[in-house]
């Protein structure tokens, strides 16, 4: 759902977060009032010729506080591969 519509108003901008962090309450991809209780937190990287590249950062409950465990997956994401 992200990546075929990232402007969805289900689509929060988490810039608080980190630099292009996303979240998707994932009650919206159910489709139900109630159906889930989890967030999904992802950042989206540039397209290339297969189109943007979604990269899930974590999945947590929404009685979580993200900030503190988004913060180890964003400095690995941020870690140069080699």
């Amino acid at each position: 759902m992200i990546v075929e519509l990232p402007d969805r108003p289900a689509v929060l901008k988490r810039e608080e977060l980190g630099r292009g962090v996303m979240s998707l309450h994932l009650e919206h991809a159910a489709g139900r009032h109630r159906g889930a209780s989890h967030s999904l937190f992802c950042i989206s990287t540039s397209a290339d010729e297969n189109g943007p590249e979604l990269i899930v950062l974590r999945v947590l409950h929404e009685s979580m506080e993200p900030k503190q465990r988004l913060l180890c997956a964003l400095r690995e994401e941020q870690r140069p591969r080699g």
